[in-house]
């Protein structure tokens, strides 16, 4: 039986288990191409997802990163999706949008370990 791809949309907020066996808060903003995903990431951490309240999260004053990464982390549910509120983000701050105008060239996209190690490292689990 094959891995199931997990369905998400924009607005969708997930869950990124951490080194520590916490929890640190992101929301998918929207797909840009086939297999990159813009993301912003929070300072907020829990010790469970079932003490994540939906309506409390993704605030921009907790705002830590946007960043466009793949979108295999979702895909899989290693991001584990808790819900859907709506983006408080503008769409002119959304990563590489700034290259829009020029069909995208100058985007970065990154891995979404990469993301994973960053929030890691913000949290002084481990060494950036």
């Amino acid at each position: 039986m094959g891995n199931r791809k997990i369905k998400w949309n924009s607005g969708d907020v997930f869950a990124v288990l951490l080194g520590d066996k916490t929890y640190s808060i992101g929301q998918v903003l929207d797909l840009r191409w086939p297999q990159c995903v813009r993301c912003a990431f929070y300072e907020e951490k829990y010790t469970s997802v079932h003490e994540i309240n939906i309506a409390e999260v993704c605030k921009n004053e907790h705002l830590i990163s946007l960043i466009e990464v793949t979108r295999v982390f979702l895909d899989s549910g290693m991001w584990m999706i808790i819900g859907n509120k709506e983006i408080n983000i503008s769409k002119e701050k959304y990563p590489n949008e700034q290259f829009r105008d020029k069909q995208w060239v100058g985007a970065v996209t990154s891995d979404a370990g990469l993301a994973e190690d960053f929030l890691n490292a913000f949290y002084g689990i481990t060494a950036w």
